[in-house]
């Protein structure tokens, strides 16, 4: 799990709490629709994806097949992903609902 320096460590929190509000109230305000949530770093990434127990997605994060097999899944079944900008490049997601980019720290 990443490990938050000094003060990181009380933003990292109020990040997790801010984003996991806003997509609890997207999934009961739309029965449908995706959510996507970018962070800046891959470590970002996987410790707000194990916080959520939500799907990740970068760059590293399986082989090619994996990693299609991920976005397939999302896309086919899924309501949210959390992902570094690597997502955002060339993929085009129908039924977007809500974009949340948190800051990288």
């Amino acid at each position: 799990m990443w490990k938050a320096v000094g003060g990181q460590k009380e933003e990292e929190k109020a990040i997790y709490k801010a984003v996991r509000k806003a997509v609890r109230r997207e999934l009961v305000r739309s029965e449908s629709g995706k959510i996507n949530i970018y962070r800046g770093q891959i470590k970002q990434v996987e410790w707000l994806g194990e916080m959520l127990l939500y799907t990740v997605y970068y760059n590293g994060v399986d082989s090619i097949q994996g990693k299609a097999r991920r976005l397939y899944k999302w896309m086919d079944s899924g309501r949210v992903i959390i992902t570094t900008n690597t997502l955002g490049i060339g993929v085009d997601i129908p039924d977007i609902r809500l974009i949340v980019h948190t800051r990288a720290l």
